[in-house]
């Protein structure tokens, strides 16, 4: 990642990265109920999230890996972080063209 990072920042104006995993810890809160609460050990990673941090070209990251929506502003409103699944079928309570409507969106740069 830092290598990647330290090749594209001085050849762009802006970056967007795009993980599999959450590229931050503590991007999801505990809920208590301990199947969930288990995968926050997996659920983001603090080495990726300093070196992001180290690259300012870097103003919006997505990713992928968890089946819940999530959109954060970090470093004040430099950085956003994205994440919006479409989910497991069984996790779909609405009618599908319906969530998938919700959930895809088209990023601007």
């Amino acid at each position: 990642l830092n290598e990647g990072l330290l090749f594209l920042e001085p050849r762009v104006d802006k970056i967007v990265l795009v993980t599999h995993f959450l590229p931050y810890a503590g991007l999801l809160e505990p809920t208590g109920e301990p199947r969930h609460d288990f995968v926050l050990a997996h659920a983001g990673s603090s080495k990726f999230g300093r070196i992001i941090d180290g690259y300012s070209k870097v103003t919006r990251v997505i990713s992928g890996h968890i089946h819940k929506p999530i959109f954060k502003k970090l470093r004040g409103d430099e950085l956003v972080f994205q994440s919006s699944p479409i989910g497991y079928p069984k996790e779909i309570t609405s009618a599908l063209f319906q969530h998938v409507r919700e959930r895809v969106c088209v990023v601007n740069v």
